[in-house]
């Protein structure tokens, strides 16, 4: 794997500033720290409860792998992909995004491991 995905992506035009904007896979993205996004379930979690937050975490990141399904599947042709194939470009751009490290368990499985 390239540890340079970010730099590729960028120089391929996949990533790009427009007008204050990062756009990433045709999709305007925001920096949000981490510190904030941590903050931010804390709040949920304190007014809300355990339940409930992880059941808003959960739909929140539902809707984010639909919408990049979507989007990968116009820009990459996901369905002719193999799924070894599939799998590289899905540790990319979760290293991408700052996922950390993710690897495949022999069981197929996603694991992650955060530096």
């Amino acid at each position: 794997m390239n540890e340079n995905f970010f730099l590729e992506m960028l120089k391929l035009g996949k990533i790009r500033i427009e007008d204050g904007q990062i756009i990433i896979f045709n999709a305007t993205n925001l920096l949000f720290p981490t510190r904030s996004f941590l903050y931010l379930r804390k709040v949920i979690l304190e007014k809300l409860g355990k339940t409930k937050c992880n059941e808003i975490l959960k739909e929140i990141g539902k809707f984010q792998i639909r919408q990049a399904l979507v989007r990968y599947s116009k820009m990459f042709k996901v369905e002719e992909m193999t799924v070894d194939k599939f799998r590289e470009m899905w540790i990319k751009i979760a290293s991408l995004l700052g996922y950390g490290k993710v690897e495949f368990s022999e069981k197929k499985q996603l694991q992650k491991t955060i530096p």
